[in-house]
């Protein structure tokens, strides 16, 4: 599949017979493994979860014991989040509306900029997490209403915020800062 914007993606396998240990891996246009799921036991369940950038994937599913060749059904679903461009001292509105429900954003940074991103529940019993992704796809930070970090290297990172137990719903604000190369004029004295 081809996606041509940054986002969220969510795969779901349901093995529909017992005969297999099912396994999935994402895979990018190289042909390098971005993740990989296994099945607990025979006939389970699987769900792969891995921010996205702009591409070229493939999903693989097999058997993980390799006993099994023949064809197996398979009911495969997937869901896609595009994520919502956020720019430096830009305050987002935003709304879990329903449980479990994930809102993405990304914004573009260089190396070594030094950012903070907050969550400000302004109603509802929301309780805001945040997640920051790399360009690569890599987790690199989690938190309750605040994230505070160093990016690594220059390139798109993706902002999640959902409610923490992934059960409450309401409204927050998102807002996002460089401190090290601010996007904004520097305030002097007496302004």
């Amino acid at each position: 599949f081809q996606l041509t914007v940054p986002g969220l993606l969510s795969v779901s396998l349901t093995n529909v017979s017992n005969q297999i240990e099912s396994f999935m891996s994402l895979y990018n246009s190289e042909g390098l493994i971005l993740a990989t799921k296994l099945a607990d036991a025979r006939g389970m369940s699987i769900e792969l979860e891995r921010v996205i950038s702009d591409g070229d994937y493939y999903i693989c599913i097999g058997d993980a014991t390799g006993k099994h060749i023949s064809l197996v059904p398979y009911l495969l679903k997937s869901n896609f989040t595009a994520a919502k461009p956020i720019a430096c001292q830009e305050t987002k509105q935003g709304s879990i509306s329903v449980r479990g429900a994930k809102e993405i954003y990304n914004f573009t940074a260089s190396a070594n900029d030094a950012v903070t991103i907050r969550a400000v529940e302004t109603s509802g019993s929301l309780w805001a997490y945040l997640e920051l992704y790399a360009p690569d796809g890599i987790k690199l930070a989690e938190a309750f209403d605040t994230i505070d970090k160093v990016l690594p290297v220059t390139g798109k990172y993706t902002i999640i915020v959902r409610d923490h137990g992934n059960n409450d719903t309401g409204d927050y604000c998102l807002i996002f800062e460089k401190l090290n190369n601010p996007c904004s004029p520097a305030i002097t004295c007496g302004q």
